[in-house]
């Protein structure tokens, strides 16, 4: 299984870099970011950039998701929703085989209703409410690396 962590409708330039140094440090060997503005366009994409050629990694930055799908061919993609009914167990997550893109939301408000037509909207289970996309990235990433 490779994982393809995506952030998506990011504007805060911390929050880009965050997001990247959670998922290089789980061994994301690609980190791609869809839907930039802001801050996160002018001084989080360099930022990000600079800390992947240090690691020997990639960065993508594209302009939406559909981009993301249509060069990178996942074989599923998995939006990380706070909407979504399906739950994931952290300590028993499905098993996933092929390329899976896990996409977190790195703004508000929510994935639309057009972006959730992407691929398969699912939770973390036991949380209330949303957990933010650092967050999220670090409990979900963290689990579905263990079970690679």
């Amino acid at each position: 299984m490779e994982v393809l962590p995506v952030i998506h409708n990011v504007s805060s330039a911390q929050r880009l870099l965050d997001f990247a140094r959670l998922a290089y440090s789980l061994g994301a060997e690609h980190v791609i970011a869809t839907k930039v503005y802001g801050a996160a366009a002018q001084s989080g994409v360099p930022d990000v950039m600079r800390l992947a050629l240090k690691l020997g990694r990639s960065f993508a930055v594209l302009p939406d998701l559909q981009d993301m799908i249509d060069i990178y061919r996942p074989d599923s993609v998995l939006l990380i929703y706070g909407g979504a009914e399906e739950r994931l167990d952290p300590f028993n997550p499905p098993v996933y085989s092929g390329r899976i893109a896990v996409v977190f939301n790195g703004g508000e408000p929510d994935f639309s209703p057009a972006e959730l037509k992407y691929g398969s909207s699912i939770y973390v289970k036991g949380a209330s409410q949303r957990l933010g996309a650092i967050a999220e990235a670090a409990i979900i990433l963290y689990f579905l690396r263990m079970r690679s």
